[in-house]
C-alpha cells in the first residue's frame, strides 16, 4: 500500500527545492559531472512514477535509490526533474540558502482533494506570509496546550485497549491513525469533532478519499464508479469542515482561541478557499502524526 506516500513527498519538498537552489548554481546534469547520478527515465510523461508505484510508496522509492546512488541523485516526478538529498549537510545548505517556493506540479496529484485554494500551491511573499500566520499554534510557547488534549486522547485509547481480550489481534497502524485523528482535530479544531458522529463520519470520508488519491499516484485516469465515490466522500469531508467552521465563527467564545481554525478565520477569506486550507492541514497532520505514532510504538514493542 502506499500508507506513506505523505512522507515521501515531504522529501521531495526538499528535494525540489534543493533543485531550484542548485539551478542557480549550473548543478551537473548527468553523472560523468559531479557524480550525481540519475536514474534512468523512458517516460517523458509520468517520469519515474511507475517505478515509485512499484516500489509501494515515494518513501520506500527513495530509500532503495539512495541506498544504490549515495545521498543525492535525480530522478523525474512526471516531467518535473527533481533532485533528492538524503544528507544532513546538503539540508543545511538547502536551508542556508533560504529557498522557499516550490512548484506547483509537486502537488498536482491532490489538487481534487486539497483545491486550488491550498498553501501547497502558495510561493513567494504571500505564501511565506500565509505560513507563518497558520502554523504559529503549531510552534513555540503554543504547544503547551496540546498537553492536556494528547493525554485525554491517549486516556481514551488505554481504556479501549484495556476492553480488547487477551489473544485478539489489534490493528496498530489504523489504531494510530484513528489517535492522530482525533488529537489533530482536538487540537488544531476545536470541540466540534469531539461528538463521535462526527468523526466516524470524517474518518469513514477521509480514508475512502485518500486510498482514491494513493491510488492515482500511477497518473491513470480512474473509473467512472471510483470517480463518483471520490466525489461523494469528498463531499462528506468538505461539509464537515464547512460546519466546523461556521460553528466556530458562532461560538460564544469568539474566534480567540489561538488554535488553528481560529487562525484561518482571521484571514477573513471565503469558506471554498477555508475549506481547501483546512483539509490541507487535516491530511498534513494525520499522515505525518499517523505514521510517527505507528513506528513509535512499533519501537517500542520491539524493545519489550
Amino acid at each position: 500500500m502506499l500508507q506513506a506516500a505523505l512522507v515521501g513527498f515531504a522529501f521531495v519538498v526538499l528535494a525540489v527545492l534543493f533543485l531550484r537552489w542548485v539551478q542557480t548554481r549550473k548543478p551537473p546534469s548527468s553523472t560523468s559531472h559531479g557524480g550525481v547520478k540519475e536514474e534512468p527515465c523512458n517516460d517523458p510523461v509520468r517520469g519515474n512514477v511507475p517505478d515509485i508505484v512499484t516500489e509501494g510508496s515515494l518513501h520506500q522509492y527513495l530509500q532503495d535509490r539512495h541506498a544504490r546512488h549515495g545521498p543525492l541523485f535525480s530522478f523525474h516526478l512526471g516531467p518535473e526533474k527533481v533532485f533528492s538529498a538524503a544528507s544532513p549537510d546538503l539540508f543545511r545548505s538547502l536551508s542556508a540558502s533560504n529557498a522557499f517556493n516550490r512548484p506547483e506540479s509537486l502537488f498536482m496529484l491532490f489538487q481534487p482533494l486539497i483545491t486550488q485554494f491550498s498553501i501547497q500551491y502558495a510561493n513567494d511573499e504571500e505564501g511565506r506570509d500565509r505560513h507563518h500566520h497558520l502554523t504559529a499554534p503549531f510552534r513555540g510557547e503554543s504547544l503547551k496546550g496540546f498537553y492536556e488534549i494528547f493525554s485525554a486522547v491517549a486516556s481514551e485509547c488505554i481504556d479501549e485497549y484495556m476492553q480488547v481480550p487477551d489473544g485478539q489481534h489489534v490493528n496498530v497502524s489504523r489504531d494510530m491513525f484513528h489517535i492522530a485523528m482525533k488529537a489533530i482535530t482536538r487540537a488544531a479544531f476545536g470541540d466540534f469533532f469531539q461528538n463521535p458522529a462526527e468523526m466516524e463520519q470524517l474518518r469513514n470520508a477521509y480514508e475512502l478519499v485518500w486510498a482514491e488519491m494513493e491510488r492515482r499516484l500511477d497518473m491513470n485516469e480512474p473509473s467512472e464508479e471510483r470517480q463518483m465515490a471520490f466525489e461523494e466522500n469528498r463531499q462528506v469531508l468538505y461539509d464537515l469542515v464547512e460546519r466546523c467552521i461556521r460553528q466556530r465563527r458562532e461560538s460564544d467564545r469568539g474566534v480567540n482561541q489561538g488554535i488553528f481554525l481560529d487562525r484561518l478565520l482571521m484571514m477573513d477569506r471565503s469558506d471554498e478557499e477555508n475549506i481547501g486550507e483546512a483539509v490541507t492541514y487535516l491530511v498534513g497532520g494525520f499522515h505525518t502524526t499517523g505514521n510517527c505514532k505507528f513506528v513509535s510504538w512499533v519501537d517500542l514493542c520491539a524493545t519489550w
